[in-house]
Formats: structure tokens, sequence, C-alpha cells
């Protein structure tokens, strides 16, 4: 009869104890998706940042530069040397394509804090 009992009941318990194990996994995944869904929707919550309020300088006339920083607009317009296309902020660095004669393109890369510069054409 106890034989009877432990071999009933010995793989039922290990079973039990994997439904519960994987029930508490289900309902963590759930908390998570709930939490990240919350979060993805207070982003979306958020108002837009406002377009870039600085003035333009001449020599950048035409370019895109939404996604640039201000003082980086200014940097690149000093520095620049050919029609600009566009520039962007990236972290520390500041990038812009320019139009050079001929037809070329070249990208431009500067590092702001230190100044140094890369250019791929």
């Amino acid at each position: 009869m106890i034989e009877a009992l432990r071999d009933l009941f010995g793989p039922g318990l290990v079973l039990l104890v994997f439904l519960g194990w994987l029930v508490r996994k289900a309902i963590r995944a759930a908390r998570t998706e709930r939490e990240m869904e919350a979060e993805r929707a207070a982003a979306t919550a958020e108002p837009p940042a406002p377009p870039h309020l600085a003035p333009i300088p001449d020599a950048l006339r035409g370019a895109d530069v939404l996604q640039a920083r201000a003082e980086h607009v200014a940097l690149v317009a000093g520095e620049a040397g050919a029609a600009v296309l566009w520039v962007r902020t990236l972290g520390g660095h500041v990038a812009w394509l320019e139009r050079l004669p001929a037809g070329a393109h070249a990208l431009r890369v500067l590092r702001v804090e230190d100044g140094r510069r890369w250019t791929f054409e």
C-alpha cells in the first residue's frame, strides 16, 4: 500500500512543483509585459521636442539641421568648406555631409570635446 502511494505521489508531486514553477513564470512574464506597455505608453505621451529654434547661419541655408544641437550647427557653419546637405549631433560628435565640387560628397565627423576630425570621401 505504501509503495503504491509513493509510486503515485512521487511523479505527481514533481508534476505539481513543475506546474507551480511554470505558472509563476507566466505571471512574472505578464507583469513585465504590463510594465513595458506602461513605459511605452508614457514615452509616446511625451510631447515631441521643439524644432531647431536657433537661427541658421547663411553657410547652412538649405541644409537639414533638425537633428543637430544649436551649438553644433554654429560649429559646422565655421568648419564647412562646401555646400552642407545635413548636420547631425551624435552624442559628443557632430557629423555633416558636404557636397564637393564635381558632385562628390564628403562625410565629416568632429569630436566636439577635443576637436579630432575624420573625413570620409
